[in-house]
């Protein structure tokens, strides 16, 4: 029961740390999409998914290695520290010595090199937080990020009207600032010790980093090959599109992002825990996993008219109809990632990276092959069907390993359920596409009715506790 309880208490720290920051983006929506034009805003989203795509190859994904190994109590946190911040130094310089090519030759990109070397020291400040037991750090400075940043696109974007140019700038200085107030609040000077950096130590951070760099990066193509295609074949204008329709499935991403964050502490603590125990843990967590993300998606999708609406301007409402199919995305990516925590607990990343590049492939494939006929939702579908791959070939290769109740079958009739209710939406008549999508979450929900139940009674017997008191 207590590993339940860590599991939890983590979720929670965990979720202060990221909501604010997944929420505020979702939630200042209105605010980019009356203060950008569509081409505008389709860049911004470039840049950041290529930010994200190109973040593991600039540090080398050693901030993975960092939240690993700090994460092993045989191992000195000023060694792994001192040989990370030596390995991203030097990525960072290379980064910043490309700005006169971006400058030269495609200027609106010459703010890359430096949000990859702020978003390259905030990834390792922020894991070596998380290694040491500082989560309630980790958690404050997800607060403050958010509320800087948030505070710093309204100045720049409303009276200053700067556009693209203002929300870039805001978005590096927040970034700036928090690095700061990391590096003082867990006093890295004492943890940075030039005398423990060494060229063996050094190897075996980056043997463990190398594979997850790959993978990394595929993991990310998925995302921004697409939007590359959609950039090429149909303009910026309707990848400002894609941009807007990609936020609402953010919210479901956003929770399971935060619950993955806690899981990799938890797969990595129980990595070393007796058979049944740790088979039990992981599939009670995998099977409440799977139930939360198919009811989520379906109730966002019986919302997601409506919230667009509100949200976002009358110009990007039209964009409702890519977001089942980024929902289904979300899911499939998720499950994978809970999967590959197997994997890092293990220190098995090379097998990351070969199950990552399957799907990553087929996203790729699919997204160039079928925009000029699907069209933007045909970058939707390729997302989709490279996560559901990936799944598939690791669920099958970790059932071997850890047991579980969970089928692949099961999970698919539910995929189905999703996928019925997504055509409903399409109906003329309100009343009767509402009506048929609340009856197939009626399904998810029968179809998770024991996780359902257990859930409910949890929470009822929590309630009970705090009346009694």
């Amino acid at each position: 029961m207590q590993k339940y309880k860590r599991l939890f208490s983590n979720s929670l720290l965990f979720a202060i740390g990221n909501l604010g920051s997944k929420f505020i983006t979702f939630f200042m929506l209105p605010l980019y999409t009356a203060r950008m034009v569509p081409s505008d805003y389709g860049l911004v989203d470039v840049i950041s998914t290529t930010a994200g795509l190109l973040l593991p190859v600039v540090s080398l994904s050693v901030f993975d290695a960092v939240l690993r190994f700090t994460m092993d109590r045989t191992v000195d946190p000023a060694e792994i520290f001192s040989n990370s911040v030596r390995i991203t130094r030097i990525g960072a310089v290379i980064a910043l010595l490309t700005m006169p090519l971006f400058y030269l030759f495609y200027r609106p990109f010459t703010v890359l090199p430096i949000l990859l070397v702020l978003q390259a020291y905030q990834s390792l400040y922020t894991q070596f937080a998380k290694g040491i037991d500082k989560i309630s750090l980790f958690a404050f400075n997800g607060v403050f990020l958010t509320a800087l940043t948030a505070g710093l696109n309204i100045i720049f974007l409303w009276p200053l009207n700067m556009g693209f140019a203002g929300y870039f700038l805001s978005t590096c200085l927040a970034l700036l600032i928090s690095n700061l107030m990391l590096h003082f609040r867990l006093h890295l000077s004492k943890f940075y010790q030039p005398d423990r950096i060494s060229r063996d130590y050094t190897h075996r951070i980056l043997a463990f980093s190398t594979p997850l760099i790959p993978n990394s990066v595929a993991w990310n193509i998925s995302n921004t090959a697409g939007r590359y295609a959609i950039l090429i074949f149909l303009g910026s204008g309707a990848n400002g599109m894609f941009a807007v329709a990609s936020k609402i499935p953010s919210l479901l991403s956003t929770v399971t992002n935060i619950f993955a964050q806690s899981w990799q502490l938890a797969a990595i603590e129980e990595f070393e825990s007796e058979g049944d125990r740790k088979d039990n843990f992981f599939d009670t967590i995998y099977r409440v996993y799977i139930a939360l993300l198919f009811v989520g998606a379906s109730t966002i999708m019986v919302l997601v008219k409506p919230l667009m609406r509100i949200l976002v301007a009358s110009t990007y409402y039209s964009a409702w109809q890519f977001i089942p199919l980024l929902l289904l995305s979300v899911i499939f990516s998720s499950l994978s990632g809970f999967l590959g925590s197997q994997y890092v607990a293990a220190k098995r990343t090379v097998e990351i990276f070969k199950t990552t590049i399957a799907g990553s492939t087929t996203s790729i494939v699919l997204s160039f092959l079928l925009v000029k006929f699907v069209g933007i939702n045909a970058v939707s579908l390729a997302s989709f069907l490279s996560f559901l791959l990936i799944w598939i070939v690791r669920h099958r290769d970790i059932i071997q390993t850890v047991n579980s109740n969970v089928t692949i079958w099961s999970v698919l009739i539910q995929m189905g359920l999703l996928l019925g209710q997504y055509a409903t939406m399409f109906i003329s008549q309100v009343w009767l596409a509402y009506g048929l999508q609340c009856l197939f979450l009626i399904g998810l929900l029968v179809a998770n009715r024991a996780i359902v139940d257990r859930l409910a009674n949890a929470g009822l017997k929590v309630v009970r506790r705090r009346l009694k008191r």
